[in-house]
């Protein structure tokens, strides 16, 4: 049987077939948060109180106004052709519920499963990368991410992003066992556009820059990243982070003479360590 399809790592999308609605509709935001509120917590009935204080934390939020929203909500599945779409919010006893006979595949799930799988050791290496490379392909930014602002979203947005750092980090540590170098740049790169402030993306793809050859890249963004932490942030460095910059400091040194004198013109950007031991 054709599931109902649901994407919360990121935006809200909806799929059914070869069809899809999203949440690009931002004048349509409240039927949105009654949809993603309903799902997430699928497996119980709730108050109309309780939904409206959600909805309506200003007042106002009648009983009348709830009904129009879940018609709103139901055009929405209307939309994309699901079969009894009526019938997938439940109403009883001044409660509203998701229908969970409705059969549903959602990326949360997927996700939480595969990164399950990517830290089970006796799987060989090459099925717990695949699993990795999967389960990275699903996590599009964090949990509903245009919905960061309501209380209930951020410690579950919280939780399944530090599942995604764990995951990059686990990938990134099968990936350089092989010396795939590339592949942990394009990794890197994808989950700094993710999470700029998580030292170990920058690390881990600064390291595989210099593994590759490519000193004076490795260069430029060990300064962004110098910039970003300890002199924004004023982070104290760990002494992996020393250890990389003596890294790209001897692959400078046998670099072109450019990657010398950048190298020279970065002498500036000491290590908080050596600005204090001098």
């Amino acid at each position: 049987m054709e599931k109902l399809r649901i994407c919360m790592l990121g935006g809200c999308s909806l799929s059914y077939g070869d069809r899809t609605v999203d949440d690009s509709r931002q004048h349509a935001r409240k039927p949105w948060l009654l949809l993603e509120y309903l799902v997430t917590f699928r497996n119980r009935e709730i108050p109309l109180e309780e939904l409206a204080d959600l909805l309506y934390p200003e007042g106002g939020g009648s009983g009348g106004a709830l009904k129009t929203l879940v018609y709103r909500v139901r055009s929405l599945l209307e939309e994309l052709g699901t079969p009894d779409s009526r019938e997938i919010i439940v109403v009883s006893r001044g409660s509203y519920a998701w229908n969970t006979g409705t059969p549903l595949e959602l990326d949360t799930d997927r996700f939480e499963l595969a990164c399950q799988r990517a830290g089970t050791a006796w799987h060989l290496p090459e099925e717990r990368l695949e699993t990795c490379m999967s389960a990275l392909a699903l996590y599009r930014n964090d949990f509903l991410s245009k919905a960061m602002g309501e209380s209930w979203v951020r410690p579950l947005a919280d939780h399944y992003h530090t599942m995604y750092v764990r995951l990059v980090q686990t990938t990134v540590g099968l990936l350089a066992a092989q010396e795939c170098w590339e592949d942990v740049i394009n990794v890197c790169g994808r989950a700094i556009q993710v999470d700029g402030y998580e030292e170990s993306f920058h690390y881990y793809l600064i390291r595989s820059l210099v593994r590759t050859g490519q000193a004076r890249q490795a260069l430029e963004r060990y300064k962004r990243m110098y910039n970003l932490f300890y002199t924004q942030l004023g982070v104290t460095p760990t002494a992996e982070i020393t250890e990389l910059y003596q890294e790209i400091s001897r692959a400078c040194s046998r670099g072109p003479q450019a990657d010398t004198e950048d190298l020279a013109a970065s002498s500036r950007l000491l290590l908080p360590e050596e600005r204090l031991a001098g």
